[in-house]
């Protein structure tokens, strides 16, 4: 089978540090355009990258070629450009968060639907090898009672979109999607409730950091932490009823570095490593493969989309209601 030609949507610094490298290693899909605003710059991309074709944003939805798109622009610009790929018939990989608010995940969602087209927000954290094996221990483990999760990294540079709360920036936006993310991968069922506070930047309109609890009936309890202008800490943990499991590094893994699982357990402290993985590359393959067959995964599930975001709207809500127990609907 041909491989897929891969649009690409802004020369963003994911798409160029992790993303582009990965696809390029891909037996099943290829860059085949990238788009800008600046047609200058795509087009001087594209020449440093060799990548065959570039243009505008829309050049790139309307290629008849394209099959899927890669979109990496800033979080407030993904709904009007999903749904513009939507209509134009091609599949997207979107970078996180995809969208905004519930409401806009569940237009989106029908926008695609509607469309015939595939579509993943793209964490890619969770093709790693390593969260299966935790997922296997956890089944060991018993019954889970408390998970702690964390992703919190040093400032960015002055000019980073986090700073800027028209395009999404602060954290709840960014790194606290993960926690919640892992949650949903690692428990059953969903919690009932959640409360959130924020700790704003001294300089800009936006969260530095946050924390969440989230409440399941009858357990487990859940506490997540993220923030910018922190020491880095990229981790979570399961506590239950025979032990203790987490990846020493759970969000970001390089593809040459080897995964530790730290296990404790009533017999000792054991550390499981792993060979290395490379997450990118095996989020781009698998996506392929989903627009091929069209089956849902346990990782790339439409309902698992709509639940991560009714969380959020959930959280977000606490976090500008003086951190009030805000209920999971």
């Amino acid at each position: 089978m041909a491989k897929h030609k891969v649009g690409l949507i802004a020369c963003s610094s994911i798409l160029d540090r992790r993303f582009l490298p990965a696809l390029n290693e891909s037996s099943q899909a290829e860059a085949f355009i990238i788009g800008s605003r600046d047609t200058e710059k795509a087009q001087a991309y594209a020449k440093e990258k060799n990548i065959p074709h570039y243009g505008t944003y829309d050049d790139v939805f309307t290629h008849p070629e394209v099959d899927w798109v890669y979109i990496s622009t800033p979080p407030s610009q993904h709904e009007e450009q999903i749904i513009k790929a939507a209509e134009n018939g091609k599949h997207i990989l979107c970078e996180k968060p995809a969208v905004m608010s519930l409401e806009s995940a569940q237009k989106v969602q029908a926008v695609c639907k509607a469309n015939n087209v595939k579509f993943y927000e793209g964490y890619v954290y969770k093709f790693h090898t390593q969260h299966s094996f935790v997922i296997d221990q956890l089944k060991k483990l018993g019954k889970p009672f408390l998970m702690r999760a964390q992703f919190t990294v040093p400032r960015p540079k002055e000019g980073n979109i986090r700073f800027d709360p028209a395009l999404g920036g602060g954290v709840f936006f960014d790194s606290l999607g993960y926690t919640v993310n892992s949650m949903m991968m690692l428990l059953e069922g969903m919690p009932e409730s959640v409360s959130a506070v924020g700790i704003k930047d001294e300089n800009y309109d936006v969260e530095q950091a946050i924390s969440l609890t989230l409440n399941y009936k009858g357990g487990p309890v859940v506490h997540a932490f993220a923030g910018y202008g922190i020491h880095y800490r990229s981790h979570y943990e399961v506590c239950c009823q025979k032990g203790r499991v987490g990846p020493k590094r759970a969000y970001a893994m390089n593809a040459d570095t080897v995964a530790e699982i730290d296990i404790d357990t009533d017999t000792g402290h054991t550390v499981k490593k792993l060979e290395p993985a490379h997450q990118f590359l095996l989020m781009i393959d698998a996506f392929s493969e989903f627009v091929n067959s069209g089956q849902e995964t346990d990782i790339i599930n439409s309902e698992e989309f709509i639940n991560q975001h009714k969380i959020m709207n959930a959280a977000y809500e606490s976090l500008r209601n003086n951190s009030k127990i805000v209920a999971i609907l």
